[in-house]
């Protein structure tokens, strides 16, 4: 696993996603974020640094 600066684990796009980009614009210039929600359970979720939309990766 390849970890970032900080010691954070660093996942590769291609790892994580396996469709053809963002939903909206199409480009695949976007960022995975891992969110804790209430029940303390981590889910992906994407965001496209060009048109700036969420979505979720669909595993």
């Amino acid at each position: 696993m390849v970890t970032a600066r900080d010691g954070t684990p660093k996942f590769k796009k291609s790892d994580i996603l396996r469709d053809d980009g963002c939903p909206t614009c199409g480009s695949m210039d976007f960022g995975v974020m891992e969110i804790k929600n209430s029940q303390n359970t981590v889910e992906n979720k994407l965001q496209c640094y060009n048109c700036k939309k969420f979505w979720y990766v669909s595993s």
